[in-house]
């Protein structure tokens, strides 16, 4: 169908103007997943406030196969109800690029807010889980240094 083509066109024009966007999520599903892609192309653009940073993280884990989620279970990082649902959309396959350190950032004020100590079980255990969404995501431009750091 030639008129989705426009659509998209249109769309992505309108990729730096979020309040733009934000209601072509609710047209129909076709709007979601193209308003979604150009979104989650770069999530880090935006100005996150914690909230959004949290939502974002749990969009992450909820990406991850159960099996990675189990991992993260054992290593006692619990994960919130809303993301043991699966994803409507692979979001982070949209993603042209995926801070790890914007990630790290998250997964640092996350515990610091669950007022959790942080062990070195805890920061390898992120670290796999990271390491995880990057082999299973393909994604192109990739922080890999931070991967042989400790988490601060």
């Amino acid at each position: 169908m030639t008129y989705q083509i426009y659509i998209e066109e249109v769309l992505e024009f309108l990729e730096n103007d979020k309040d733009t966007l934000y209601p072509c999520l609710f047209v129909n599903y076709f709007f979601c997943e193209v308003t979604v892609k150009v979104l989650w192309r770069n999530i880090w653009k935006f100005k996150l406030q914690s909230d959004a940073s949290l939502q974002i993280l749990n969009t992450l884990i909820a990406c991850l196969p159960n099996t990675s989620k189990c991992l993260l279970y054992s290593k006692g990082i619990i994960i919130p109800t809303p993301t043991s649902k699966p994803p409507l959309f692979d979001y982070v396959s949209f993603c042209k690029s995926l801070s790890i350190g914007d990630i790290s950032v998250i997964i640092i004020s996350y515990f610091k807010n669950q007022q959790q100590s942080k062990t070195s079980e805890e920061s390898k255990g992120m670290k796999k889980s990271i390491k995880l969404l990057i082999q299973k995501f393909h994604i192109i431009y990739v922080l890999l240094i931070f991967l042989e750091q400790e988490i601060v």
